[in-house]
């Protein structure tokens, strides 16, 4: 009756308790505390005397395993209970601030032509999409100069098949090493300036 009752409380509740914490706790110490021991105690108990009088072992055992998968199932609703009282978490905004640092790390740039589109800093996750979105934007775009660290070889790899794809060629600026190097291998045509940095590592 106490499990069916939490039940249908928390469905009613649509997963956010409007009851206040200290409510919730006193139900729980009560109702899944003192009152489960009080039965497993009186079920125990209720066993040994069984016992001494009919030497049924099975019953014995059966009663104990009875109780611990009692008390596993008042754990389990006890901390349902009391996460009713928690604030649920706003994981929307969370993602978003994840997606936001992210993007700090690198700059998407067009040249003054607007022929050449420009990637520098970190190969971060959401990289490949957003280039994605400026070379639906921009489709006289021809060649994509990469200035970066490395970073996410996800990225890295998505970049290339994207580069590929869109059959546009590759240059390094100043330096192109680790997960960019992996980027670079999708260009049609590969160019670097004389003074660029190249490296690639065991990956």
């Amino acid at each position: 009756m106490i499990f069916a009752a939490q039940s249908q409380w928390v469905a009613s509740t649509e997963g956010h308790s409007s009851v206040t914490p200290l409510v919730v706790y006193v139900f729980v110490l009560l109702l899944h505390g003192m009152l489960l021991v009080w039965q497993i105690v009186g079920v125990i108990r209720a066993c040994d005397n069984h016992f001494a009088e009919h030497w049924s072992l099975a019953t014995f055992w059966g009663a104990q395993l009875s109780s611990v998968v009692l008390f596993l199932v008042s754990a389990v609703y006890s901390l349902e209970a009391v996460q009713m009282t928690l604030a649920p978490a706003d994981t929307e905004s969370e993602f978003a601030r994840i997606r936001q640092e992210h993007a700090e790390q690198y700059d998407i740039s067009l040249s003054g032509n607007r022929c050449e589109l420009r990637i520098e800093g970190s190969l971060e996750s959401g990289i490949t999409k957003a280039v994605r979105r400026a070379l639906s934007d921009n489709e006289q775009i021809m060649t994509v100069m990469l200035n970066s660290d490395g970073g996410n070889i996800g990225e890295g790899r998505g970049l290339a098949k994207l580069f590929s794809k869109h059959r546009l060629n590759t240059r390094v600026g100043e330096q192109c090493v680790s997960a960019c190097t992996l980027a670079i291998i999708g260009g049609t045509h590969r160019a670097a300036l004389q003074s660029a940095k190249i490296g690639s590592h065991q990956y």
